[in-house]
C-alpha cells in the first residue's frame, strides 16, 4: 500500500511542479512593483476557460500558452478583503497577453488592449467593485485580420499563442498614486556630473465615488453600482485635489549614500485624471553603469498629500553613456563589441509561459556564454527579464511589430493603428530600463520600396518623440538595396542553411561600404537536424551549426563590424512548419545552442570560446549525407523511359506515325479521332504514363534541390493555409521517391479528369465522341510535355549547381502547359466539328473562370499573392 502511494506521489509530483512553475515569487513581485506601500498579490493559478463562447468551461492554470484559432475566454473570482475595498484603488497588471484582449470586471468592460506580450496596467474604477467577491473576465482574440495575418505568415515566427501568457498581478494603492516614473540621463564630457530628468505620472481615482463608498461602508449597507444615484453635481465630481507634492531622494545602494532630497512644488490634480511632474536631479561623480559593473542608483519617489505619505515607488536605474560613432558602439567612451544572442521565451514544459526561475537560469547561462547583449524576437520581453538584465549588466534590444509585411499591407490603417498602439505600450513600460538600448523598427521589409521607407520613417518619428534610445532594423544579407535613413544601426541577417562563405564575405564588404558611418551587427545562425551528427560537411548537422558560427564570426571580425548576434539561444515552437530540415518535428525551430529543455549543444563551447577570446574547440568534418542528393532512381527511370520511347518509335510504325502526326500535323491526327479511326489505347496509356512520370520527376527534382530555399519556403508558407497540409507536403519533399510516384499518379488522374470533362462537353454539344476518344485527345494533346523527359537527363545537375536556373526550367514547363492547352482546344474544335475561334474564346473564358475562383478566394481570404510577391522581392 505504501509503495503504491509513493509511486503515485512520484508520478504526480512532476506535474505539480510543471503546473506551478510559472508562478511569481514574492521577491519577483517586489522587483516588478518596487513599492513599500502597495498591496500586491498574484492572480496566477486556477481559472475557468471557454473555447466555445461560454457554452462549456474547463479548469486551466494561468498563465498558460493557449492556442486557439478564434478566441479564448478566461474567468475567475477575486476576493478583496472588505477592510480594503474602499480604502484602496485597485489595478490589474498584465505581464503579457497575446493577441488582443477585452478585460471585464464584474461584467463591465474596462477596455480592449493590444497584445504582443507587452506589459500593461488596467485601472479598476471604484464604482466597478461590488463587494468582497468580484469576477474578472478576459476575452482573448487573434489580432485583427491583416495585422494578425502579418504575424502569422512571417517566416520562422514563434507560435502565435492566444490568451494570458504571463502572470497577472492585483495591485492596491491609495486613490492617488504614482503611475509610472520615466528617467532620462546625461553625463558631462568628464563624467563628473550627471543630470537625471525624471517624469513622474501621477493619477487619481474617482474621489467622489470613494467618499460615497466610505459613507456606504459606515452605514453597513451593500453597494449596488447599477442603481447608485449621484449625490453631487457634475461640477463637484471634477473637484480639484489639492495639497499634493512629490519628494525624491537618490540612494546609492553600494555606498549607502543618500545624495540629497528633491521636492516638487505643491500641485493640484483633478479626480480621475493624470498629470506629469518633472524634476531634474544632479549626481556628482556618478558611478556609471557598465557590463562589468552594472551599478544601479535607487530613485525613491514619494507622493504626499497634506504632508502625509500616500504612495511610493523605487526606481532602480543606471547612468550610462551609450553612443555610436565611426561605425562602432561606445559605452562610457570605451568601444564595445556587441556579443549578442537571440532569445525566445520558450520552454518545453510550459511553452511561451516560462517561469521566473527559468528566466533567471537562462540569464545565468547567457552570462556564462560571455554574451553582453540579448536580442528579443517576435514579442516584447518578460518584464522580469529586463529588470534582471539591469542588475546583471546585459543589454537588450526590443522588437516592435513590423516583420515581413508586404508593401500593400503597410498602407492599411489597420496595420498602422495596431503598430502605433503597440509601440506606445512597449515604450511606456520598457523606457525605464537601463538595459534596453534599442528598439527594432522592422524586419524583412522591401528595402527598395518607398512605401516601406515611409512606414519606417513614421515609426521612427513616433519612437523618437518618446525616447532617446536607439532604433535599428534587420535586413537580409541578400537584400538588393539598403535604405539606412534615420536608423541608428543595422542588423544584417544571414540565416541560410548552406552558405558560401567567400561570397558572404564579399557581400558583407559591399554592404558595409554602402552603409558608411552606420554600425552593423551581424546576425547569423542556421537551422539543423538535432539528431544529425554527420560532421560539418553536412550542412544540416549539429556540427555544421558550430562551423557556421565560427566562419560567420570570422567574417564579422575581418570586416571590423560593430558586433555579432547568434541565432539563437534556444529552440522554440514555430507558428508554421519548416521545410529546410528532415526532422520528425517540423514545428520545431532547431536553431538554438540549447534545446527547448535546455540540453547543452556543442556550439555553446564554440560561441563561449569566441566571446571570451579562448581557443576554439575542434570540429568533426564528417561527410555529406547521401540522402541530401537527388535520388539515382530519377536518372534510372529517365534512362529507362528514354530507351522505351526510342524502341517504340523505332520498332512500332503505328506509334511512330501517331507520335509524329500529333506533333507535326495535329489537325490530321484529331481528324482521325473524329472519323473514328482506331488509335491504339496501349500506345495512348503508355504515352500518358511516360508524360506523367517525366513531369513528376521534373517538378519534384527542382523542388527537392531547392528545399533549402527561403523563397520556396515563403511561397509555400503563404500559399497553403493549412498547417497539416504543409506538414504532409514538406515530408513528401524530403521523400522524393514517394513524392515522385504520388505526383505522377496525380498527373495521370488529371489527364483522365480532363478526358471526363471533354466527354461532358461532348454530351452538351451532342458530339458522337466516346470516353476512349477523349482520353486519346487529352493524352496526345500533352505530347509536347515529353520534352521534359529529355530535360530530365541534365536539368538536375544545372539546378543543383545554380538554383536560380530553376526559374528558367519552370518557365519552360509553363510554356509547355500553355502549348498543351492550345492543342487541347484545337482538338476540341476538330473532333467536335466546331468553329475554332468560338472554341478558343469559350475555352479561354472557361480557363479564366476556373483560375479566377481560387485566385479570388486566396486573394480575398488570405492575401497570399501579396505575401508571395513580398517573398520574391525581399528574398
Amino acid at each position: 500500500m505504501y509503495k503504491k502511494l509513493i509511486i503515485i506521489l512520484l508520478l504526480i509530483l512532476p506535474f505539480e511542479i510543471i503546473a506551478k512553475e510559472a508562478l511569481l515569487t514574492n521577491h519577483d513581485m517586489k522587483v516588478l512593483i518596487p513599492s513599500e506601500s502597495r498591496i500586491t498579490s498574484s492572480l496566477s493559478g486556477e481559472w475557468d476557460v471557454s473555447y466555445d463562447n461560454e457554452a462549456t468551461w474547463q479548469k486551466i492554470d494561468v498563465p498558460h500558452s493557449t492556442y486557439s484559432e478564434d478566441r479564448a475566454i478566461f474567468k475567475r473570482t477575486v476576493k478583496i478583503d472588505k477592510e480594503l475595498i474602499n480604502s484602496k484603488t485597485w489595478q490589474l497588471f498584465f505581464l503579457g497577453v497575446n493577441n488582443d484582449v477585452d478585460v471585464y470586471f464584474n461584467d463591465l468592460l474596462l477596455g480592449r488592449y493590444y497584445g504582443y506580450s507587452s506589459p500593461f496596467f488596467v485601472n479598476i474604477p471604484s464604482r466597478c467593485i461590488s463587494g468582497e467577491e468580484n469576477t474578472i473576465k478576459v476575452i482573448a482574440y487573434q489580432s485583427e485580420y491583416n495585422f494578425g495575418q502579418a504575424r502569422m505568415l512571417a517566416p520562422y515566427v514563434q507560435k502565435n499563442y492566444v490568451g494570458i501568457l504571463r502572470d497577472i498581478l492585483l495591485i492596491g494603492t491609495e486613490s492617488i498614486w504614482i503611475e509610472k516614473v520615466t528617467p532620462k540621463s546625461e553625463v558631462n564630457s568628464t563624467y563628473t556630473t550627471s543630470v537625471v530628468d525624471l517624469t513622474m505620472s501621477i493619477s487619481s481615482d474617482n474621489i467622489v465615488n470613494l467618499q460615497r463608498s466610505q459613507e456606504q461602508k459606515k452605514r453597513s449597507t451593500p453597494i449596488d453600482t447599477n442603481t447608485l444615484a449621484p449625490i453631487v453635481t457634475p461640477a463637484a465630481s471634477m473637484k480639484d485635489i489639492a495639497g499634493l507634492y512629490v519628494k525624491v531622494r537618490i540612494i546609492d545602494p553600494v555606498n549607502f549614500d543618500t545624495t540629497r532630497y528633491y521636492r516638487s512644488e505643491n500641485f493640484v490634480l483633478e479626480s480621475e485624471r493624470s498629470t506629469d511632474i518633472k524634476m531634474s536631479l544632479r549626481i556628482d561623480n556618478p558611478i556609471l553603469w557598465s557590463i562589468e559593473d552594472p551599478h544601479l542608483y535607487k530613485f525613491q519617489v514619494e507622493l504626499y498629500k497634506d504632508g502625509n505619505l500616500i504612495d511610493d515607488y523605487i526606481l532602480s536605474y543606471g547612468i550610462k553613456d551609450f553612443k555610436t560613432q565611426n561605425s562602432a558602439f561606445y559605452l562610457n567612451k570605451k568601444e564595445i563589441l556587441i556579443k549578442g544572442i537571440e532569445y525566445f521565451e520558450d520552454y518545453y514544459h510550459t511553452d511561451f509561459s516560462i517561469s521566473s526561475k527559468r528566466v533567471r537560469k537562462d540569464l545565468k547561462l547567457i552570462k556564462l556564454l560571455g554574451a553582453n547583449t540579448i536580442f528579443i524576437s517576435n514579442n516584447a520581453p518578460h518584464p522580469l527579464l529586463t529588470s534582471l538584465c539591469d542588475s546583471l549588466g546585459l543589454m537588450i534590444n526590443v522588437p516592435l511589430p513590423g516583420s515581413s509585411i508586404p508593401n500593400k499591407k503597410l498602407l492599411l490603417d489597420e496595420i498602422k493603428v495596431a503598430s502605433a498602439n503597440i509601440i506606445d505600450q512597449i515604450i511606456n513600460y520598457y523606457e525605464k530600463h537601463t538595459s534596453v538600448i534599442g528598439y527594432r523598427v522592422s524586419d524583412r521589409l522591401d528595402e527598395a520600396s518607398p512605401i516601406a521607407l515611409a512606414y519606417n520613417n513614421a515609426i521612427i518619428k513616433q519612437i523618437k518623440d518618446k525616447t532617446d534610445k536607439y532604433v535599428f532594423k534587420t535586413i537580409l544579407i541578400n537584400s538588393k538595396s539598403v535604405a539606412d535613413n534615420n536608423v541608428d544601426f543595422i542588423v544584417l541577417h544571414n540565416g541560410m542553411p548552406h552558405t558560401d562563405f567567400h561570397k558572404l564575405d564579399a557581400k558583407v564588404k559591399g554592404l558595409k561600404s554602402d552603409l558608411k558611418g552606420k554600425p552593423i551587427v551581424f546576425l547569423f545562425g542556421t537551422i539543423f537536424e538535432p539528431n544529425n551528427y554527420n560532421g560539418y560537411a553536412d550542412f544540416r548537422s549539429v556540427n555544421y551549426q558550430a562551423y557556421n558560427y565560427s566562419q560567420c564570426y570570422k567574417i564579422a571580425d575581418n570586416n571590423n563590424l560593430a558586433g555579432v548576434a547568434i541565432r539563437s539561444f534556444n529552440d522554440y515552437v514555430l507558428q508554421n512548419p519548416e521545410l529546410m530540415t528532415d526532422y520528425y518535428d517540423r514545428d520545431l525551430s532547431s536553431t538554438g545552442i540549447f534545446s527547448r529543455n535546455r540540453k547543452f549543444r556543442t556550439s555553446f563551447n564554440l560561441i563561449q570560446a569566441l566571446f571570451t577570446d579562448k581557443t576554439e574547440p575542434l570540429l568533426d568534418a564528417g561527410s555529406l549525407n547521401p540522402n541530401s542528393l537527388v535520388p539515382v532512381l530519377y536518372m534510372v527511370l529517365t534512362l529507362i523511359m528514354v530507351a522505351i520511347l526510342f524502341l517504340m518509335i523505332s520498332r512500332m510504325p503505328r506509334f511512330r506515325e501517331y507520335f509524329v502526326r500529333s506533333l507535326v500535323k495535329p489537325y490530321n491526327f484529331y481528324a482521325d479521332i473524329r472519323d473514328q479511326r482506331i488509335i491504339s489505347s496501349v500506345h495512348t496509356y503508355s504515352l500518358a504514363i511516360m508524360i506523367s512520370l517525366s513531369a513528376a520527376i521534373f517538378i519534384v527534382s527542382i523542388v527537392h534541390i531547392n528545399r533549402s530555399s527561403e523563397v520556396l519556403y515563403a511561397i509555400l508558407n503563404s500559399a497553403i493555409s493549412s498547417n497539416s497540409i504543409k506538414d504532409y507536403l514538406y515530408d513528401l519533399i524530403w521523400q522524393p521517391k514517394l513524392f515522385m510516384f504520388l505526383l505522377s499518379g496525380v498527373f495521370f488522374v488529371k489527364l483522365l479528369i480532363v478526358a471526363f470533362l471533354l466527354k461532358v462537353l461532348a454530351k452538351i454539344f451532342r458530339a458522337n465522341v466516346y470516353y476512349g476518344d477523349t482520353i486519346t485527345m487529352a493524352v496526345w494533346a500533352a505530347n509536347p510535355l515529353i520534352l521534359l523527359l529529355i530535360l530530365n537527363l541534365f536539368h538536375q545537375r544545372i539546378v543543383a549547381a545554380n538554383p536560380e536556373a530553376s526559374i528558367v526550367f519552370l518557365i519552360i514547363l509553363a510554356l509547355l502547359i500553355v502549348l498543351f492547352i492550345i492543342r487541347l482546344m484545337r482538338s476540341v474544335a476538330v473532333v467536335f466539328d466546331k468553329n475554332p475561334i468560338l472554341v478558343y474564346v469559350v475555352g479561354l473564358l472557361f480557363i479564366l473562370l476556373i483560375a479566377a475562383i481560387p485566385f479570388l478566394y486566396y486573394s480575398l481570404s488570405y492575401n497570399i499573392f501579396s505575401y508571395i510577391q513580398h517573398a520574391i522581392q525581399v528574398l
